[in-house]
């Protein structure tokens, strides 16, 4: 039997449960945030695991910042939530924008 989804993303962490690969079809794609995923069971069930690496650096986050403060680098803002309303902002990115951009949740007034 093969699974139903296109993509699977396991924020989660350790230990990648075997249910993931199998929820998806043939051809499908797991993407891993916390560990690299089995490549054994990406062959069986004959999908594509991938390790997508994410690491908040000091100095480089302070250098863009520094970089929008100063006008030299833009970002394209389309909507602004307040972190109380994180999940009107998380389902907002299915609705259709006026202008692309990120939506971005404030969080200090």
């Amino acid at each position: 039997e093969t699974g139903v989804f296109d993509v699977v993303i396991d924020a989660v962490g350790r230990e990648v449960p075997e249910a993931l690969f199998a929820a998806l079809r043939r051809g499908g794609r797991l993407i891993t945030l916390q560990e690299p995923p089995s490549e054994e069971l990406a062959e069986k069930y004959g999908v594509t695991a991938l390790f997508f690496i994410v690491t908040a650096e000091r100095d480089r986050l302070a250098r863009l910042a520094d970089m929008i403060d100063n006008g030299k680098l833009k970002v394209g803002v389309a909507t602004t939530f307040p972190l109380a309303e994180g999940r009107a902002a998380y389902e907002s990115g299915t609705l259709r924008r006026p202008h692309p951009g990120k939506t971005v949740l404030v969080v200090r007034p």
